[in-house]
């Protein structure tokens, strides 16, 4: 009787000893998950700003009205035209092919 009551009482130290590291380790884990959201948060702002960045350096078109009226386009948007005009060269140098 008495081996089973020192088991016993081992057995309840070795339990309050595991629950004592399981506490531990999720303290450690919600530090980490704190930080990695901190973390993604700081890396969504970097993707962001550079977005930015990049969006103010795309080159804006210029029209060439004397093409638009070459054209006899009027009216549409120049986007518009720029793809025709893409697509003409497109089909004129399959042509010189």
């Amino acid at each position: 009787m008495m081996d089973i009551c020192a088991e016993n009482e081992t057995l309840k130290l070795l339990n309050q000893t595991l629950n004592k590291i399981n506490e531990v380790l999720r303290m450690h884990i919600q530090t980490q998950k704190a930080s990695f959201q901190a973390k993604e948060a700081e890396w969504e702002r970097r993707l962001k700003d550079m977005e930015s960045k990049i969006k103010q350096q795309i080159p804006t078109v210029v029209v060439d009205w004397t093409e638009v009226q070459r054209y006899g386009i009027k009216g549409q948007p120049a986007k518009e035209l720029f793809n025709r005009k893409k697509r003409d060269e497109g089909v004129e140098q399959q042509k010189e092919e």
